[in-house]
């Protein structure tokens, strides 16, 4: 009986999603009781074909984007619990089976965010992300809801997704994927915050931007936080003037 699905969207991620795909089939929680989909968006290296050897089902969305690989995955899942991670990423063993006991333990919970820290042992690096988890955690639980879900650990009720119409193709694509879908979520039920709960993630963004000397500052952190808080004060998607940062997935 499949109790829980796991949704991954790729695009070009040949030389990382066997990495993620192998931690997600050595779990805790027995193989036959969550399914895998791979969403490749319109890859041209060998991410379909390595994926297909992991995971159970590989379904292509050619429109370009992480909300359309996202949404198609979680339209096409089996459970109506959805966990949400990365293909550049890998996760713990006891991961699948926290997020879906999360959502089992809560039944009135629409969603459930937790952490992401990258996959070295850089100080700097894990002091930044911790920064920028902790700031969106602080700035979307104010008035006691959080609003938030991070793209690599987060589960969602497919009915609730449903329910608020999926994600909204017109926004931010990296608003849209954690604060937007959160907000609305929110309205119509409780997210639930698990500080034990995490995945880790590449920061290969951060280390091309040391690499290529581009202004980390203003690119990498600026515009997360700018954006955050723009989304957070008007509730709509900011346009693309804070910050030159783009997802590397687009």
């Amino acid at each position: 009986m499949i109790k829980v699905s796991i949704v991954i969207p790729a695009f070009n991620e040949e030389k990382l999603i066997e990495r993620c795909l192998k931690s997600l089939i050595k779990q805790t929680l027995p193989r036959k009781e969550y399914e895998i989909i791979v969403v490749d968006n319109n890859s041209t290296d060998k991410t379909a074909e390595i994926a297909k050897k992991y995971a159970d089902r590989v379904i292509t969305e050619k429109r370009k984007g992480v909300l359309y690989a996202r949404q198609t995955g979680t339209m096409e899942a089996k459970s109506d619990i959805i966990l949400r991670t990365d293909a550049d990423g890998f996760v713990p063993k006891n991961w699948v089976k926290r997020g879906l006991s999360n959502m089992e333990n809560n039944p009135f919970y629409v969603a459930f965010s937790g952490f992401y820290i990258p996959d070295n042992n850089k100080a700097m690096l894990k002091s930044i992300s911790k920064f920028i988890i902790n700031f969106r955690k602080t700035l979307y639980s104010m008035g006691g809801k959080t609003e938030w879900l991070t793209g690599s650990c987060s589960a969602i009720r497919k009915s609730a997704f449903k329910k608020v119409g999926g994600y909204n193709f017109k926004g931010d694509p990296v608003i849209e994927d954690q604060q937007g879908i959160g907000h609305r979520l929110s309205k119509i039920g409780k997210i639930g915050f698990d500080e034990k709960w995490w995945a880790y993630y590449s920061p290969r963004r951060f280390n091309n931007a040391i690499n290529t000397g581009t202004d980390i500052f203003n690119d990498y952190i600026m515009y997360q936080m700018l954006n955050n808080l723009y989304y957070m004060i008007f509730k709509k998607h900011p346009k693309k003037v804070l910050g030159k940062w783009k997802d590397i997935r687009e």
